[in-house]
């Protein structure tokens, strides 16, 4: 996959509340089975686990590991690191710029 993709998989994948939802359990988690964790989100079904789940692996973010008849999940800190790295660039390579100043307060004189 290339990076502008794998890019585009990562926060196409943050994008949606229950995934980062699913990513914070995973962070509070060395590993969780996927019953675990929609076990977690009331609000969620099953099905609806197993697909974020789905974007989340394909997105890098989350890794699979079956043991026996379950699959473990755990959060891959990797892409988020990446993410962070991209929008650090965007703040620093923008106030950097000729067009962004910081406003400073006009002294009022008295009359």
């Amino acid at each position: 996959m290339h990076e502008r993709d794998r890019e585009s998989a990562t926060f196409g994948a943050l994008a949606d509340p229950s995934r980062r939802a699913v990513l914070r359990l995973l962070s509070e988690h060395a590993e969780l089975t996927a019953s675990e964790i929609a076990a977690a989100f009331h609000h969620i079904g099953r099905t609806a686990v197993s697909t974020h789940l789905r974007i989340l692996r394909q997105a890098g973010l989350v890794q699979e590991r079956r043991q026996g008849r379950f699959r473990l999940y755990s959060l891959r800190t990797r892409p988020v690191e990446d993410a962070v790295d991209v929008l650090s660039r965007l703040v620093t390579t923008h106030s950097h710029q000729p067009h962004h100043r910081v406003e400073q307060a006009v002294p009022l004189t008295g009359g």
